[in-house]
């Protein structure tokens, strides 16, 4: 299930990793050109934002929620403001229904590792939340588990 791929705990050696391989450019060995192409955990680029995307319409079914999605990024794709107001404002809807979205990142412009970090956290969160309300097995008086990223990170 796309829940179990998330990444949640990526660390600042997983950035300098990135921004190391981005900075040697053509000048990247097979292997390394394979590294960076393989969706890296301290960048963020289309595995992420598939990844993320998916989760969102897999939450967005059971949620009723009708929302738009692309879950198809290429390394080519160029990413436009549009595209990243409708990715907050979708990630906004799934998790808000199950979790405070204070440390949810406001933009994806400049997304450090903890805004990175968070994102998948609250999905992460949510489609625990939705698992448990779905079996009946956690009520609150809205009918919906609510927690803060806090109490999980």
């Amino acid at each position: 299930m796309i829940f179990d791929d998330l990444i949640y705990d990526r660390t600042a050696a997983d950035a300098d990793r990135a921004a190391h391989l981005n900075r040697l450019g053509p000048g990247m060995t097979a292997a390394e050109r394979a590294e960076f192409l393989s969706g890296l955990r301290g960048a963020y680029g289309p595995s992420d934002w598939n990844r993320v995307e998916e989760s969102v319409s897999t939450l967005a079914g059971p949620l009723e929620l009708d929302l738009t999605t692309k879950t198809d990024w290429n390394a080519g794709d160029v990413w436009t403001v549009s595209d990243g107001e409708r990715y907050l404002s979708n990630l906004l809807d799934v998790t808000s229904q199950f979790l405070e979205s204070e440390r949810l990142p406001a933009t994806i412009v400049n997304l450090d590792i903890d805004g990175a970090n968070g994102i998948e956290a609250a999905l992460w969160v949510s489609a625990t939340g939705l698992l448990w309300a779905q079996d009946g097995a956690v009520y609150a008086s809205d009918g919906l588990l609510r927690v803060t990223k806090q109490e999980v990170l």
